[in-house]
């Protein structure tokens, strides 16, 4: 076992099995650590700002809609059709 700090700040020092890498608190290790405060939650975007995300989304999946797809027409090449059925896209 080692003593390993937790922080530069903390004046805990846990022990540390070298092997497994287990820490190891001591009962009066746990008492003195404090838990970090809970971020607080992000500012909601306002209502415009996410209209236009949603409209940008939506122009978005409507170019892909148009898109041809490739892989709906079965291949040219001999080669191809074996490699299509043993699941490879080309």
């Amino acid at each position: 076992m080692i003593e390993v700090k937790l922080s530069d700040k903390a004046t805990v020092r846990v022990d540390v099995c070298r092997i497994c890498h287990f820490v190891w608190f001591d009962a009066h290790e746990v008492d003195t650590l404090v838990p970090r405060p809970v971020p607080s939650a992000p500012p909601e975007m306002p209502q415009k700002a996410r209209e236009a995300v949603a409209m940008l989304k939506l122009q978005q999946m409507a170019e892909e809609a148009h898109r041809p797809d490739f892989y709906s027409e079965p291949p040219d090449e001999w080669w191809q059709q074996i490699a299509h059925f043993c699941g490879m896209r080309l």
